[in-house]
């Protein structure tokens, strides 16, 4: 679809500058053309970048964190409260003292600082964060893995395509397949080495595909009926079902197949052994993963108006190991070429 609006050249790993990119747009701007969004792109290139096996993890940090805290320190602004500035890996890049990890890997880190928001209500920012789109009440807008899901989903794949780590602070809030409908939805892991307990099938292997055969014979006759799509849709969702609870990738999902040192260092606690499983997962083939982190010192996750002073430095150094190590780990492994891991909060932060 994208093709006929706007060719976007690239190299043969998928790989265009930001500059050329940019004056492509603008040229087909000029000229009176449509501008190409991201999910345009994805639509695009879907087909070379499922072959360059890239993946996506978005690591979120719900409540929208202060830049004062976290990667852009004002020393000497009002605004800045006690955080001090320390030196990163890289030459004259600053990031809060709380980060000490996080600034040894800033040489694998593309550092965003100019992004801005007029939205000043949270939930209104979640959504044009995560979509692309301000609110429109009369269309719900899917996240940007729902849209993977849909335009990356190999049918011969046994784990789902998009796949979400921890629960939201607020589940009013949060963004998932909308207009795309639940097939695309985020398959949901609400504690990192622990699958939902549906997910394991009550019967054996063996009595499991004798059920599933005997629905098929039952979907045969609904669709002679007169109902072929409802069968077809019934049958895919059983098909891929299927294939999911007695997949042997499901060990993906299993933490303690990993060096209890690697856990350490990933940090013991639901962000960090959530960013350890996102690392098993893409490594696995799922194409993307979303790590939320809420902490565990109050119920507002990063929204921290009143004791910010207090609570920016312990949820820091909640997701400081568990960020680190996730780019250091899939440096180590070759993956991190092939893997766009997105740090950010409501804000545009």
């Amino acid at each position: 679809m994208s093709n006929s609006i706007v060719h976007i050249q690239a190299t043969q790993d998928g790989i265009r500058s930001r500059r050329g990119f940019l004056a492509q747009l603008a040229a087909g701007t000029a000229a009176g053309v449509a501008t190409l969004s991201w999910r345009d792109m994805l639509i695009a290139k879907a087909e070379e970048v499922r072959k360059l096996g890239k993946s996506m993890i978005l690591l979120w940090m719900d409540g929208g964190p202060s830049q004062f805290d976290t990667f852009n320190p004002k020393v000497g602004s009002q605004f800045q409260g006690p955080a001090k500035a320390i030196p990163t890996n890289v030459p004259g890049v600053e990031f809060a003292e709380y980060w000490p990890k996080t600034a040894q890997v800033m040489d694998k880190i593309a550092l965003i600082r100019s992004m801005k928001s007029d939205e000043r209500d949270h939930f209104r920012a979640i959504k044009l964060v995560r979509t692309g789109y301000p609110i429109k009440p009369t269309i719900n807008y899917p996240t940007w893995g729902s849209v993977v899901a849909r335009d990356r989903w190999d049918p011969g794949f046994d784990l789902p395509a998009f796949v979400r780590i921890n629960k939201p602070r607020i589940t009013t809030r949060d963004v998932n397949s909308g207009v795309l409908g639940p097939r695309y939805a985020a398959f949901k892991i609400d504690e990192p080495g622990k699958l939902p307990p549906d997910v394991h099938p009550a019967a054996s292997p063996e009595v499991l595909r004798r059920r599933l055969e005997l629905a098929a014979q039952v979907d045969e006759q609904f669709a002679k009926a007169g109902s072929k799509k409802a069968a077809a849709e019934q049958r895919e969702i059983y098909d891929r079902t299927s294939r999911f609870v007695l997949s042997p990738l499901l060990s993906a999902f299993e933490l303690d197949k990993e060096p209890e040192k690697l856990r350490d260092a990933y940090g013991r606690n639901p962000f960090g052994q959530g960013c350890l499983l996102a690392r098993r997962l893409v490594e696995t083939g799922v194409s993307f993963v979303e790590v939320i982190s809420t902490g565990s010192i109050n119920d507002q996750g990063w929204d921290t108006h009143k004791r910010g002073f207090k609570e920016n430095p312990l949820l820091a150094a909640e997701t400081d190991s568990g960020y680190a190590m996730l780019l250091t780990d899939l440096a180590q492994r070759g993956m991190l070429d092939n893997t766009l891991v997105v740090w950010m909060g409501e804000f545009c932060r």
